[in-house]
């Protein structure tokens, strides 16, 4: 584990200065190989150093950051060490359940994803494992982080919707092709609509699609599938 967190820092938010400097990248390893030797059911998957960046940068000292770790690990509503424990079982699980809201949410933008063969929705797999920390711009996913720790994983699920259906216009559009949907589907959490976690708010789900959403992380823990 030790030796993949080694490689995956550098990967790390590369871009941004801040980044780059070794004292931030130090906190960033350290978390992870804690995170790793103190939940041995997980150890360390790519991207979780997404999760760790954002933590850090959020937290004020080591404790707070190990303390949310712990948080996001433990608590039933979150349970990442469940999901990160069936490695890529969960994430499956997430972007079938993704299928289904878009399902009842736009049948027709749906199908249009199915006739370019673009479901599963593995494209938008990262948004599970990273919570939207890959690429969505750092404002935003404050925004959505809050989201996320007052509603569990339904605020993903909400805030994947909406990137999503923000895009019929260009999807349902005759010129477009499998390589402009693709491209439109891996930009969505880089340029997000205005309103996003509103729009995410507000959108209808019915008390069944709720209860499907809230049944995954229980089912991470049961070992269920």
């Amino acid at each position: 584990a030790e030796h993949c967190i080694q490689l995956d820092i550098p990967r790390t938010y590369g871009s941004i200065a801040l980044f780059r400097g070794e004292e931030v990248r130090d906190k960033i390893r350290a978390l992870l190989v804690w995170w790793a030797h103190t939940y041995p059911s997980i150890g360390y998957m790519q991207g979780m150093s997404f999760l760790a960046a954002q933590i850090v940068l959020h937290s004020k000292d080591e404790t707070e950051a190990r303390h949310l770790v712990q948080l996001m690990c433990q608590v039933p509503d979150y349970n990442l060490e469940g999901f990160f424990s069936r490695n890529m079982k969960a994430a499956e699980q997430c972007i079938a359940q993704l299928h289904e809201l878009l399902r009842a949410s736009d049948p027709a933008l749906t199908n249009r994803l199915e006739e370019f063969g673009l479901v599963p929705l593995t494209v938008t797999v990262p948004w599970f494992i990273t919570l939207f920390a890959h690429t969505m711009p750092f404002e935003v996913l404050v925004e959505v982080w809050d989201l996320f720790f007052a509603a569990g994983w339904e605020a993903i699920f909400r805030v994947a919707v909406v990137l999503i259906t923000d895009l019929r216009e260009d999807l349902l559009c005759p010129s477009a092709t499998f390589e402009t949907a693709i491209l439109a589907l891996q930009s969505a959490a880089v340029y997000t609509p205005e309103g996003l976690v509103t729009s995410a708010q507000l959108l209808p789900l019915e008390a069944e699609q709720l209860a499907a959403i809230r049944a995954l992380p229980l089912s991470w823990s049961s070992g269920s599938s």
